[in-house]
C-alpha cells in the first residue's frame, strides 16, 4: 500500500506555517504501539495520525472535526484493524 495524501478543508496554523494538506504512510507495528498509553479513542487516534503522518501531536490535536472522517476514510486502510478493534 502506498501512502496517501489529504486535503484539510480548514488549514491548520502551526509554528508559523500553514498546513494545507497532510499525507500518511502504513502502519507499522511500531506505529500502533504508540497509541498504548493513550486511555480514550480520540487521544489513540491523535497520537496514530501524528505517528503516520510525521507530524507532532501538537499539530494533530489542531485537525478540525470536520476533516477528522474524510483522514480516517483514506487512513484506515492503512491500519488494518486497528479502527475496528479500538473504536
Amino acid at each position: 500500500m502506498t501512502d496517501v495524501s489529504i486535503s484539510l478543508s480548514k488549514p491548520i496554523e502551526h509554528e508559523g506555517k500553514t498546513v494545507t494538506s497532510m499525507t500518511f504512510h502504513e502502519a507499522s507495528l511500531g506505529d500502533l504501539a504508540v497509541t498504548d498509553a493513550a486511555a480514550g479513542g480520540v487521544a489513540k487516534t491523535i497520537l496514530l495520525l501524528a505517528a503516520l503522518s510525521g507530524q507532532t501531536e501538537e499539530l494533530v490535536r489542531k485537525i478540525k472535526a470536520v476533516d477528522l472522517d474524510a483522514i480516517l476514510e483514506k487512513v484506515e486502510p492503512l491500519t488494518g484493524n486497528f479502527f475496528k478493534a479500538n473504536g
